[in-house]
């Protein structure tokens, strides 16, 4: 993906380290890269073909040099002058509060040459990721772990925590990578490194609030509809051809519904993975029809493991499964038509529905963060480490992924005690879990919207009554009245349309019970029996089209003995691979695959290494950003 990669120290800085530093970053030949290097600080931007994503300034007098990545929707940044040039001038006159908590995703360098200070900000989400590392007044950031590792003094030791949230959750969680001295920035950060001296504020959380006002049911609909106009609106300026990744869940629906409102006239396209028969597919279609797309249902490939499993590790630096991996085929398909392609992510998770419904009527904190973990862990459980892992490192690894999510749902500020797993979701999961398996985009030139993640769309949410979130009634009620045609095809999960009576649901459910229980038996499983979910064929996938891979990957690999069990860990992998015993076990085997697939590659990047006599002359060598 683009991003931006930089180092700050005492010492003379090598000519040739971000470019070293920027290359495991460049997935894509078409790939522009543009360096800055001075005597102690250099920094190295990585952008799409189009130069849309990245900028760069220096002020008039010398002192800063800015440096920006990513997307903003602020209406100051419309007109004449660069995003760079506009965030300078705030910077200058305002300080770093007057870049943080801004509309978009994004990350903003700062390096001020007159104190030898280092300022970074990110968005209030984080979207925009930046990994770190700091040791002996010596500080390097880079938009993937990988650009870190290959400075030979960052060890590439695994943090044994965040391994064992990837194989429990298949994703990582806080500001943990897997390498053990890396860290992530956290969301909403003003970072400063001066001198040797770390600092990392938060500038912003989420805080629930109600607003009285949204208590009546008519306002909260009517407001709901107005807040994700602006924030579709807002994303759609300066964009041509209009991609959206369909499925048969409401948010993308919903997206699809306001795009077409605001562009009635144009051609937009709409793409949906599954293996046919599945809800996604077929729903989509309704919709497609629906908001009048030009659509195309495209079959997940039963070999998705072995086709884009170790670019997907690789690229997303281990930190989520792979079993995401076939939207790697979504995309390939997309980047041949659009300019950008808009998402559905944490839709959801803000306008209500899970994890809410599942949790509201609990009131006990410990109740609430063992319900919430139950849901989330769907890899390795505690009997799982203890068959696999060596003693020593179940020892040192048990209940830590229990013990980070049970402290994120403490730490939330919330008058309903249901929201604590809402919170943590939109810090964990939707974080680490969404975003990063949607940043594959990036490494094809594709730029990614996510209406949902607007700032006063977010704020909008945090005001919602929770009875306007509990079964996502505003988030429903706003479909239903501005989109009555999209809110009557069924949705994805239960099959049914959004718009439905008592009665017609009631006779679902005895049909769909019949189909799953009483069909199976009675005709010797020859019918009924069957899943509509999209991706509930990879188990049998993986099982079979993707056999000889995982045995090749996980059967006796030496990266594994350093933590792992060979024995038990082979048992466990053939245990799988037979569909044997009652549990399914593709969730860990994914995980696990993750992390050698991660690892391989890591394993194969060289160190770079440099000549200590050769350094940049004060104060810089070359300089490619304008002046302000």
């Amino acid at each position: 993906m683009p991003g931006i990669v930089g180092y700050e120290s005492n010492k003379a800085i090598h000519p040739e380290l971000v470019t070293a530093m920027a290359k495991p970053m460049r997935h894509r030949s078409t790939y522009k890269v543009r360096e800055h290097v001075e005597e102690h600080f250099a920094v190295a931007s990585i952008d799409l073909a189009s130069g849309r994503q990245n900028d760069r300034i220096e002020s008039r007098n010398g002192r800063y040099v800015l440096v920006f990545y990513g997307a903003i929707y602020e209406s100051w940044v419309n007109g004449s002058g660069t995003i760079a040039s506009k965030l300078l001038e705030r910077f200058i006159s305002g300080g770093w509060k007057s870049v943080a908590d801004l509309n978009g995703e994004y990350l903003v360098v700062i390096w001020d040459r007159f104190d030898r200070q280092l300022t970074i900000i990110n968005d209030r989400l984080g979207l925009k990721r930046l990994n770190y590392w700091c040791a002996n007044e010596t500080f390097a950031f880079a938009s993937e772990v990988k650009c870190l590792a290959v400075l030979p003094q960052v060890s590439r030791a695994i943090d044994e925590h965040a391994l064992s949230e990837l194989l429990t959750f298949g994703h990582l969680q806080d500001d943990r990578t897997l390498l053990r001295d890396v860290k992530l920035l956290p969301a909403a950060s003003h970072l400063t490194w001066q001198r040797g001296k770390l600092t990392i504020n938060k500038y912003w959380d989420y805080v629930y609030h109600e607003d009285s006002k949204l208590k009546d049911h008519k306002v909260a609909v009517d407001e709901y509809f107005q807040h994700t106009w602006n924030a579709v609106e807002r994303r759609l300026k300066g964009i041509k051809k209009v991609g959206l990744f369909l499925s048969g869940g409401l948010d993308s629906r919903t997206l699809g519904g306001f795009i077409r409102k605001i562009r009635p006239q144009d051609d937009f396209f709409t793409w949906t993975a599954g293996h046919g028969h599945d809800h996604d597919t077929r729903f989509a279609k309704q919709i497609a029809k629906a908001i009048r797309s030009k659509h195309k249902s495209l079959f997940i490939p039963e070999t998705f493991l072995q086709d884009y499993g170790p670019a997907y590790a690789w690229m997303l630096d281990g930190i989520v499964s792979v079993h995401g991996s076939h939207r790697s085929h979504l995309i390939e398909e997309a980047c041949e038509k659009v300019d950008a392609v808009f998402l559905g992510f944490m839709g959801d998770t803000v306008s209500g529905g899970k994890p809410l419904d599942k949790v509201y009527q609990f009131t006990n904190i410990e109740d609430i963060a063992r319900k919430g973990y139950e849901s989330y862990a769907a890899g390795f459980d505690n009997e799982l480490f203890e068959r696999v892992l060596k003693p020593k490192i179940f020892k040192r690894i048990n209940g830590l992924a229990f013990e980070s999510f049970r402290a994120s749902v403490n730490k939330a500020k919330v008058e309903l005690p249901g929201d604590r797993v809402v919170y943590a979701e939109l810090v964990q999961r939707q974080r680490m879990y969404n975003p990063p398996a949607q940043m594959d985009l990036q490494a094809i030139d594709l730029p990614w919207v996510t209406p949902f993640a607007d700032k006063d769309f977010i704020d909008f949410s945090l005001r919602m009554p929770w009875t306007e979130r509990l079964h996502k009634e505003a988030y429903i009620g706003m479909l239903c009245k501005y989109f009555p045609e999209l809110a009557q095809i069924p949705r994805s999960g239960d099959g049914l349309p959004v718009i439905h009576s008592r009665l017609q649901a009631a006779l679902h459910w005895r049909w769909v019970l019949f189909q799953r229980i009483a069909l199976p038996k009675l005709t010797g499983r020859l019918l009924g029996g069957h899943h509509y979910g999209p991706f509930v064929h990879c188990s049998e996938w993986f099982q079979e089209s993707s056999y000889g891979f995982i045995r090749e990957k996980l059967i006796n690999n030496p990266i594994l003995e350093e933590h792992f069990k060979m024995e038990q860990t082979n048992n466990l992998v053939n245990q799988f691979l037979k569909g044997a015993g009652e549990k399914d076990l593709m969730e860990a085997i994914s995980a696990l695959i993750t992390y050698v697939l991660f690892r391989e590659q890591l394993d194969a990047l060289s160190t770079h290494q440099f000549q200590d006599d050769v350094s940049v002359p004060a104060p810089t060598a070359r300089k490619e950003a304008l002046s302000l």
